[in-house]
């Protein structure tokens, strides 16, 4: 265990029902139903504590479906120290942040970007496209003289939208995920609501246990590795070419849930499913 975790930090990191203890105990408090979509979100961003990996999650729905309120309370969970967020972003500030030629020791490998509302110039940007997959490198042009300025490493990102205009681009970088937007649903969201006006003293009841977010700060960035990674292959579909790409998401959130239970194993500098 980590030197200065209390017990408290230590039976939540060594519970074998974390991941659901998190997802259906915790951030159930705060979003109404979703199950799955908050199960989704979560798992892609602890790719963050994989070296390596990197998991994009696109939340794509209706206005006012409330897709901006879950991925932040998903979001806000994650240690402080690897999250990055926007409410706006312009694809050539991508360019300038953390720029490597003031801060060379800075890198994206092990955060976390999370941008709302994101414009289609910025879905349609050469330079997101290429950091949400492979890293990059931008040139740009200050008084005439061209500057070369290296991104450093690649971030989990986490996007909202109401755009329709998604192109297959986008699906293959991104796992694009979209909420409830039933009668049913609605209702639920409003009953929840009046709920929190109606006197009742049951704030405290929909308030996140603040030793998850700490929990989750004492986790490290690891190699995972899965022993029966080719075992999996005969059970994957083959048919699509886009399976080439689905095939590497799947093994990334299996080391995502890996990353997550790690002090549940043995060693955690290396280790294994």
């Amino acid at each position: 265990m980590a030197e200065g975790m209390s017990n408290e930090i230590e039976e939540i990191l060594t519970d074998p029902e974390l991941f659901l203890r998190i997802t259906e105990g915790e951030l159930s408090k705060v979003i109404v139903k979703e199950e799955l979509t908050t199960k989704a979100i979560f798992l892609s961003l602890c790719a963050a504590f994989v070296q390596g990996a990197q998991v994009n999650t696109l939340v794509n729905s209706e206005s006012s479906a409330g897709k901006s309120y879950i991925s932040r309370k998903i979001f806000e969970i994650m240690p402080e120290r690897i999250r990055e967020d926007y409410t706006k972003i312009s694809p050539e500030a991508l360019t300038y942040l953390h720029n490597s030629n003031f801060e060379p020791d800075w890198t994206w490998n092990g955060k976390i970007l999370y941008v709302e509302d994101a414009r289609k110039e910025l879905l349609d940007s050469p330079t997101f496209k290429v950091m949400c997959s492979e890293g990059s490198k931008a040139a740009v042009v200050i008084n005439y003289r061209t500057i070369e300025i290296p991104i450093n490493g690649k971030p989990c990102v986490l996007l909202t939208t109401a755009s329709n205009y998604i192109q297959n681009e986008i699906f293959n970088r991104f796992n694009v995920i979209s909420l409830d937007e039933s009668v049913e649903q609605t209702k639920a969201i409003m009953e929840r609501e009046a709920l929190l006006d109606s006197g009742e003293n049951r704030k405290k009841e929909w308030q996140i246990d603040e030793n998850i977010p700490e929990a989750l700060s004492k986790l490290n960035r690891v190699k995972v590795d899965i022993p029966f990674a080719p075992k999996i292959v005969k059970h994957f579909p083959h048919t699509f070419l886009r399976i080439r790409r689905d095939f590497g998401r799947f093994r990334q959130l299996i080391k995502a849930s890996c990353a997550l239970h790690q002090y549940q194993r043995v060693t955690f500098t290396s280790i294994s499913v």
